[in-house]
């Protein structure tokens, strides 16, 4: 069966115009293809999230003569028919207990950015096991790119990677993690965010909450919020438009740069781009606001953001470091360009000298390159993936300070990296990793 044949059927039999004679061709179509099968559980989640639309719209309509209604009704498609269609999935072993959608209106949908990675669990009560639904008990986590939820309320909220949120109820959510902006009609004043530290309520208004596990952070761009310190129930303010507050480690609410824009508040037409230094601390992180995610799952002895430096990394003797990203990108690994200092003695930069070497592994296929003009470090394959580096520079040789060199790295088209500095070398290495994404080659 062509696909614009299949597409055309399936939509049919979602909303009821499809003939009695074609529902058997379909059936048996579902059940040998796996691609037939794969569309109608989009088309089908399609109709569900649409049908909840539907009904806003209606509710609506109910309470404003502005709106237009609909002059043509979708109509359900009969009982027996989805009933043969889900035997014919069953069958095939694919879960079909979409087709008669929750037992009762979830309180929210969400739709996806391109590229978005996310996960999704319901409470056992709720009909759904994954859906683009959320209902009380639903905890959603996005791991790449970015959501925008709509709630039957009227709020509307768009959550940047890497977040985790739990719907306690129709206007409140519990925020594990994350980055989200708010918008809050009049009509649902009193829309609560908790965080691990703070606690907001919305007085009908449009702000930003983010919440690491460094810091808590309340951003009101519209109207006003009242925010309360979880840890001290007396540290509580009434935000206005431009002001913005985090907690700090005593649960007192600390002023802070208001910033707007550190918030989509929109969805992006495409995975976001990302070029500029690459965060090398410890955890699962994104590349810009919705782009790529990436985790680094091990750090040891290894010093991240030298003195706030996003992207500069010293590695000490038995140091390694291990990145995993979600899709290729090209990374470029330098000298920092400025001197880094030793903790024991603050006129003593770090060399990277003949003393520093170790290794670093890649995806086998990536395309790696060294720049160097001055001569300062040599790089071996040691086999596809796996490299050994060596600083050239005496100790002596003013080119061995970071703030002289000028050789560069490149990793093209790579979906990991480590590096790793051995015991026999002793000394202090500087760095800094650079990323594009999603990557510019292949």
């Amino acid at each position: 069966m062509r696909r614009v044949q299949l597409e055309t059927r399936i939509q049919g039999l979602l909303d009821g115009t499809l003939p009695e004679d074609q529902v058997d061709a379909l059936k048996s179509e579902l059940s040998v293809s796996e691609e037939a099968r794969r569309l109608y559980v989009q088309y089908a989640r399609l109709h569900t999230a649409l049908q909840f639309r539907s009904k806003e719209i209606q509710s609506l309509e109910k309470h404003s003569a502005k709106v237009t209604p609909f002059k043509k009704k979708l109509r359900k498609a009969p009982i027996r028919k989805l009933v043969a269609i889900a035997a014919a999935i069953a069958l095939a072993g694919v879960p079909a207990v979409f087709l008669y959608g929750p037992k009762r209106p979830a309180l929210a949908v969400f739709q996806t950015a391109p590229g978005t990675l996310y996960s999704l669990t319901h409470t056992s009560n709720f009909r759904f096991e994954s859906d683009l639904l959320l209902d009380q008990g639903s905890r959603l986590t996005v791991t790449q790119g970015s959501v925008e939820i709509d709630f039957t309320s009227g709020v509307k909220s768009v959550l940047t990677a890497p977040s985790t949120i739990l719907l306690k109820g129709a206007a409140h959510l519990y925020m594990d993690e994350g980055e989200a902006w708010f918008k809050v009609p009049e009509a649902a004043r009193g829309f609560r965010v908790e965080t691990d530290e703070q606690d907001i309520i919305d007085l009908g208004t449009v702000f930003g909450v983010r919440a690491t596990a460094a810091e808590n952070e309340t951003h009101v761009i519209e109207g006003v919020v009242k925010v309360t310190s979880r840890a001290q129930s007396s540290a509580q303010e009434a935000l206005s438009a431009g002001e913005a507050r985090k907690t700090d480690a005593s649960g007192n609410l600390v002023k802070i740069p208001y910033d707007p824009a550190g918030f989509l508040s929109a969805l992006p037409s495409e995975i976001v781009r990302y070029e500029g230094a690459l965060d090398v601390r410890e955890g699962t992180r994104s590349l810009g606001k919705g782009g790529l995610s990436y985790t680094i799952s091990r750090s040891v002895n290894t010093e991240p953001n030298v003195d706030g430096y996003i992207g500069e990394l010293v590695l000490n003797e038995n140091a390694e470091q291990v990145i995993q990203f979600s899709r290729p990108v090209d990374l470029y690994i330098s000298a920092p360009g400025r001197d880094i200092f030793t903790p024991s003695n603050e006129n003593s930069p770090i060399w990277n000298s003949i003393d520093d070497y170790g290794h670093f592994t890649c995806a086998a296929e990536a395309e790696v390159s060294l720049t160097d003009p001055n001569n300062e470090i040599r790089l071996e394959k040691l086999s596809p993936g796996r490299y050994r580096w060596e600083f050239l520079s005496e100790n002596t040789a003013e080119n061995r300070f970071a703030s002289k060199q000028k050789w560069e790295i490149k990793l093209g088209h790579t979906d990991r990296f480590s590096i790793s500095k051995g015991q026999e070398s002793q000394a202090r290495t500087a760095l800094r990793i650079g990323v594009i994404s999603p990557s510019k080659g292949k």
